[in-house]
C-alpha cells in the first residue's frame, strides 16, 4: 500500500495552520456560503490530520480545528455579546474567544476520544470516525444548555442525500457527510484500484440513494383549505 510519510511528523506550524483551516472548511459549507463540498473536504483533513498522531497530538489537533470551526462559525456571538449585551468591545472579543476555545475543547476530546478508542479497530476510520462525529454532534445538543449549531448535515438541505432526512434527520445527513469524507481520504491513502472502488461504491450508494429518496412526499395536508393565521 502506498502511504504518505507520517502524519505524526507534520511540522507544528502546519498543524497550527492546516487543522483551524479544516474545521473553518465547516462553517464554509453552511448558510450564508452554501460551499457543501467545503464540509466533505473538512472531514477528509480531519481525518489525515488524526490518522497517525499520537494522543497527545490528537488532543492538540481536535481543539484546533474546533477553534477554527467554532471561531468562524460562532462569530454572531460577539454580535451577542456587544450589541444586545452592551458589553465593551475588548470585553465583547474576550468572551467571545474564551467560548469558542471552550468548545473546541470537545473536538479536542472528539480528537483523542477517536485515537484512543476508535481508529485501532477494524473500520475504525471509515465507520467509528463519522459515527463518533454524529455522537458529538449530539453530545454538544444538550451538554451545558446545548449548542446546536455549526451541524455537518445542515449544509445538505439542497444537495442529493437531502431525501434521506425525513428517514434519518440531521444526523444522519452528517454521518453521510463524514463517511463521505472519510471515504475520499481513505482512498487517497490506499491508491489500490479495489479499495478506491469500494470507498466509491459506498459514497454512491449513499448518495443515489438520497437522490432516489429526495422526490418522494412523505406527508399529506389533512385539510387543503388555506390555513389563516394571526400574530398579535
Amino acid at each position: 500500500m502506498n502511504t504518505p510519510r507520517s502524519e505524526s511528523s507534520l511540522s507544528p506550524l502546519l498543524v497550527v495552520l492546516l487543522a483551524p483551516l479544516a474545521g473553518a472548511l465547516v462553517t464554509l459549507s453552511l448558510a450564508p456560503f452554501d460551499i457543501w463540498p467545503a464540509g466533505i473536504l473538512s472531514c477528509a483533513l480531519y481525518a489525515w490530520l488524526l490518522c497517525a498522531c499520537c494522543e497527545r497530538q490528537a488532543l492538540w489537533r481536535g481543539w484546533l480545528f474546533g477553534l477554527g470551526m467554532f471561531g468562524s462559525g460562532a462569530s454572531w456571538v460577539y454580535v451577542s455579546i456587544h450589541v444586545h449585551g452592551n458589553a465593551a468591545i475588548p470585553l465583547a472579543v474576550i468572551l467571545t474567544g474564551l467560548f469558542c476555545a471552550a468548545l473546541a475543547l470537545l473536538h479536542g476530546l472528539f480528537a483523542w476520544t477517536y485515537v484512543r478508542f476508535i481508529r485501532p479497530l477494524p473500520g475504525g476510520m471509515l465507520i467509528g470516525f463519522p459515527v463518533l462525529w454524529v455522537l458529538f454532534e449530539w453530545l454538544r445538543s444538550w451538554f451545558l444548555t446545548g449548542f446546536p449549531w455549526l451541524f455537518l448535515g445542515y449544509a445538505h438541505i439542497d444537495t442529493p442525500i437531502a431525501g434521506w432526512a425525513p428517514i434519518l434527520g440531521v444526523y444522519g445527513l452528517s454521518f453521510i457527510c463524514a463517511l463521505t469524507g472519510s471515504c475520499l481520504f481513505l482512498a487517497w491513502r490506499s491508491r489500490q484500484a479495489i479499495a478506491c472502488t469500494t470507498y466509491a461504491v459506498i459514497v454512491a450508494i449513499m448518495w443515489a440513494g438520497g437522490a432516489v429518496l429526495k422526490p418522494i412526499q412523505w406527508v399529506a395536508l389533512a385539510n387543503e383549505r388555506p390555513l389563516t393565521v394571526a400574530v398579535y
